[in-house]
């Protein structure tokens, strides 16, 4: 009781608690972690559909080659391992049909679990969600906008990382540019992947703190491996490898959803809530009440269950 009055006082405190709450009580965690799952195993089709289309790319041109084995590709795993080796790497069109498709497909897998947590999230009433046909389409455009941000934002970054005359200043301003662009593809991901009109302002918050998430995890990522993983046993690393892909699209997913949670309870001001449940707020009533309308039947208001429920014989 202590512990909600004081939470409660602090503005500060009770918009950060309502963020948690809410995303407990949504249990957006679990679907987080099938959005993690998804988007875990789209990764190796793509890692060998990248080196099939090496294959292609790298036949009969060595001096290509010796430079990729000199850049951060090289790096990667599986894809580094090929690279390092001479005439290792061969172009196959079912290999990279095969691969393409398998990320397709684990994309759509992780897109169509994005959107049950945007419309849950946003108490989009069931009946509102799009048929199987506009979902497909909803998550192709969302699988379209990310893989398009993700190279914009990859390819920004890796200039701002090889230009190694460039000041200080500029690599900070290229970053920040990767930055920028990360936001947007939030923002247009958050209103792609939810089955009810936002206003873009609406989005705004959640995606810059997803985008600083976002940013945070990758470099904590590349520390990690350049600390503990690049230098060990083959067999070490590749394991350590594959744990830390799966640790950080579990991390980004849980984050990414919790930086939607944020919006929702900004928007529609769900703050300050009880930690507890014995003194239930106002935020508390309107969130039970918008849960109750996104479970009901169409042509049936929380209005019209209460009413039923009152007159029900005891």
């Amino acid at each position: 009781m202590m512990l909600d009055r004081a939470q409660a006082r602090r503005r500060r405190l009770s918009f950060v608690a309502g963020v948690v709450k809410k995303f407990t009580d949504d249990r957006a965690g679990d679907l987080a972690a099938l959005v993690a799952y998804y988007s875990f195993f789209s990764i190796f089709p793509l890692i060998l559909a990248a080196v099939t289309v090496l294959g292609f790319v790298l036949d009969g041109r060595p001096e290509l080659s010796a430079d990729l084995v000199d850049s951060a590709l090289a790096q990667l795993p599986v894809i580094g391992n090929e690279i390092t080796e001479p005439g290792s790497l061969t172009g196959s069109p079912l290999a990279l049909v095969i691969g393409v498709g398998g990320a397709l497909f684990a994309g759509m897998g992780a897109m169509y679990a994005a959107q049950t947590a945007m419309n849950r999230i946003w108490y989009v009433p069931r009946r509102d969600w799009p048929n199987p046909l506009k979902r497909r389409l909803r998550a192709m455009g969302a699988l379209g906008v990310i893989g398009l941000g993700s190279i914009g934002t990859a390819v920004v970054a890796n200039i701002a990382t090889r230009l190694e005359g460039l000041a200080a200043l500029g690599r900070v301003a290229l970053l920040g540019g990767s930055w920028i662009v990360n936001v947007g593809v939030f923002v247009l991901a958050f209103q792609v992947l939810t089955s009810r009109r936002l206003r873009w302002r609406e989005l705004v918050p959640g995606a810059t703190l997803a985008s600083t998430l976002w940013f945070a995890l990758q470099f904590l990522g590349t520390w990690v491996y350049n600390a503990a993983l690049r230098d060990e046993a083959a067999t070490y690393g590749t394991f350590g490898t594959v744990i830390g892909l799966l640790s950080f699209f579990f991390l980004l997913a849980q984050l990414t959803i919790l930086s939607a949670e944020l919006n929702v309870v900004k928007a529609w001001r769900l703050w300050p809530r009880s930690l507890t449940g014995l003194t239930p707020t106002e935020a508390d009533e309107r969130v039970l009440e918008m849960h109750v309308e996104a479970v009901l039947p169409k042509g049936v208001s929380v209005e019209q269950l209460s009413s039923g429920w009152s007159r029900r014989p005891r």
